[in-house]
């Protein structure tokens, strides 16, 4: 258990120092705002887990009433923008 407790913490550590401050939108540059992401997979869960029977269309056009007609997101590694 004390191993387990050990490795977990260590995981998060790591976690929080390598991606938790991972934004789009970095000091001094001119990315446009991005929706959350982790490591790997990008931003496809939080697009998965927000759709719902509207489909994805409506999901980007709310995300567009919220960051901004242009916004990036992450599909796995890869950065990709819409423009709406």
């Amino acid at each position: 258990m004390l191993v387990f407790t050990a490795a977990f913490t260590l995981a998060a550590l790591a976690y929080r120092q390598l991606w938790a401050g991972r934004q789009c939108l970095l000091p001094g540059t001119r990315w446009p705002p991005c929706l959350p992401s982790v490591p790997l997979i990008g931003s496809l869960p939080f697009i998965a887990l927000n759709t719902n029977t509207d489909g994805l269309p409506r999901y980007f056009m709310q995300q567009a009433t919220r960051l901004g007609a242009v916004f990036a997101f992450y599909a796995g590694n890869t950065l990709a923008e819409n423009i709406g």
